[in-house]
């Protein structure tokens, strides 16, 4: 602050210079004020006049006066010209003051005066404190969402980034604020970004662009929009990036789902074309068998014409138990009645080499279900899990209350906040790869030498039939586990 001197001659009364302040006064240096100019009068308790004499501290409230006072001190021991802004209660309400204060010839004359320009800046206080809290509103909308966004001025530097940003790409507000945009992102879009800026200033009509890129294992949007002002004029630039790899995965899930319905539909078609044929095949094979008797050389022929007809008649059961078309007759079912029953069966012929371990809670609520297709599921997965084990090995089976969670609640939302009766069947077999993971339920696929690809289908076909759940856990050399999820049965 610069040195004032001396900027004058005496005034009269209520004649100082200034008119654009609301009050002046003209103080020495004790703070006694000697002469005034009021333009708004009104702002005082009393009438100006009354306050000559009276030191600043004698005028104002305890807190304003100390503040002025001190001002005052300040400026007489320094020479310089300060300001202060203090709060002050008038006629008007409550308020706020700036007041600057100019040396008259002090430090140096013991006759030096104070000029005290006082402005009322409560509106200019009122109006930023709306700014700030219109600011604020603003930031925690952006803080709320789920995507990052970052603002640039016209010449390319950060000047605000939202909270969801700075997580996802692992910095900080200040450490952001302030760098170059282009050498904000990865090196691999920054031409890309540079182009876009050029074209923002260049062009008056362009407008949003979006691309997406992967980055790493990630599906990003990177989507730029211009900021212009009421003529115009380029004035920034408002970045947004958004992650849409869940989003992606869940669109290919919706997908590999209506495939896999679609199939179910053409499954269960063929499924009962084949099956009504076979019934004939087999019926006409049985009536020339018993017409020519077992002595003849085609009996044995006619007899493989019926198991053959059998098999296939079993094959069609299970598309159409895939495709959900069959007979289906739900009651209320324990599962742990079905697991034993089935395990029982999926066993006998099973190597002694293999053990069997049943965990089955006791207090599992019923569900409702057609015991002979919830048989069938648990008689296919075990089996499936038999044959997966070389050599020794062990066949787990469990029954327990379990809750869905994650991103497959968005395939299954009937499911969540609900107890589910889960069965789990663990071997510890050669596992599954990631892809014959994906396309296990799928008709028709399988890695088995000889494999129909009927087994685990038809566990899918049944398990969605129930409003169910079923899924694959599994690793290459460390077995697998499937789980079939069923909602509980309410009570009436």
């Amino acid at each position: 602050m610069a040195e004032m001197h001396d900027i004058g001659r005496p005034w009269q009364h209520g004649q100082l210079p200034l008119p654009l302040a609301d009050l002046i006064y003209e103080v020495d240096r004790q703070g006694r004020i000697l002469d005034y100019h009021a333009s708004h009068p009104e702002l005082l308790h009393a009438a100006p006049k009354e306050f000559l004499g009276k030191t600043i501290e004698q005028t104002l409230p305890p807190q304003a006066g100390q503040a002025l006072g001190q001002a005052v001190r300040d400026v007489v021991r320094t020479g310089q010209q300060t300001t202060i802004e203090y709060a002050l209660r008038t006629k008007a309400g409550d308020g706020w003051f700036e007041a600057t204060l100019i040396a008259r010839g002090v430090p140096a004359s013991s006759e030096g005066r104070i000029l005290i320009i006082l402005r009322d800046v409560t509106e200019r206080k009122r109006a930023a404190q709306l700014l700030r809290e219109s600011e604020d509103r603003h930031r925690i909308v952006l803080d709320q969402m789920q995507e990052a966004v970052v603002f640039a001025d016209e010449r390319d530097v950060i000047r605000h980034i939202n909270a969801f940003a700075c997580q996802y790409l692992n910095t900080t507000w200040d450490d952001a604020v302030g760098q170059d945009l282009i050498a904000f992102h990865p090196p691999g879009v920054r031409p890309r970004i540079k182009k876009i800026l050029e074209t923002f200033r260049a062009d008056p009509n362009a407008r949003v662009v979006a691309r997406q890129r992967p980055l790493g294992d990630r599906q990003l949007i990177f989507r730029f929009s211009p900021v212009r002002d009421s003529r115009g004029n380029y004035r920034g630039i408002i970045a947004n990036l958004i992650d849409v790899t869940e989003i992606r995965q869940l669109e290919t899930r919706l997908q590999h789902i209506q495939h896999m319905e679609s199939v179910a539909r053409l499954a269960g078609g063929v499924a009962h074309d084949v099956n009504n044929l076979m019934v004939t095949v087999v019926a006409l094979a049985e009536f020339a068998r018993h017409h020519l008797g077992d002595d003849h050389p085609q009996t044995e022929n006619l007899r493989e014409i019926e198991r053959a007809g059998e098999r296939a008649s079993e094959l069609a059961n299970q598309l159409v138990a895939y495709s959900r078309t069959g007979a289906y007759r739900p009651a209320q079912v324990n599962l742990n009645t079905v697991v034993q029953r089935a395990t029982r069966f999926a066993t006998a012929t099973a190597p002694d080499t293999i053990r069997v371990e049943l965990d089955l809670d006791d207090q599992l609520p019923d569900v409702r279900a057609d015991p002979l297709q919830m048989e069938q599921a648990v008689l296919n997965l075990c089996r499936n899990a038999i044959e997966a084990i070389s050599g020794k090995g062990c066949l787990r089976v469990r029954t327990y209350i379990d809750r869905l969670h994650g991103e497959i609640l968005e395939v299954h939302p009937n499911l969540a906040d609900a107890d589910l009766v889960c069965l789990s069947v663990q071997d510890d077999g050669c596992g599954i790869d990631a892809e014959t993971a994906r396309r296990i339920f799928e008709p028709y696929y399988s890695t088995k030498s000889g494999g129909r690809g009927l087994g685990l289908a038809s566990v899918h076909g049944i398990v969605n039939r129930h409003g169910g759940h079923v899924e694959v856990d599994s690793k290459p050399g460390q077995g697998a586990t499937f789980r079939i999820y069923l909602p509980v049965l309410k009570e009436p």
